[in-house]
């Protein structure tokens, strides 16, 4: 029996051993929002703002995007 939940819970892929998200904000965690805001420098809105332009959350992506409108 346990090994059957300890199958089931193995990624498929060994290789990717981060967290599927991490290179992603999401907009529903103010925790997120807040720091990559004062990482940036910038409003909790203005990284919203970015989110909704760019139809992205790709940490990436907003990064760029808060850059290009400062």
């Amino acid at each position: 029996y346990n090994k059957k939940i300890q199958e089931m819970n193995m990624p498929d892929d060994l290789t990717r051993t981060n967290s599927p998200d991490s290179k992603r904000i999401n907009k529903a965690q103010e925790y997120e929002l807040k720091y990559e805001a004062e990482k940036m420098n910038v409003a909790k809105d203005d990284i919203k703002n970015a989110i909704e332009k760019t139809n992205s959350t790709s940490r990436g992506i907003i990064e760029k995007e808060i850059k290009n409108d400062k």
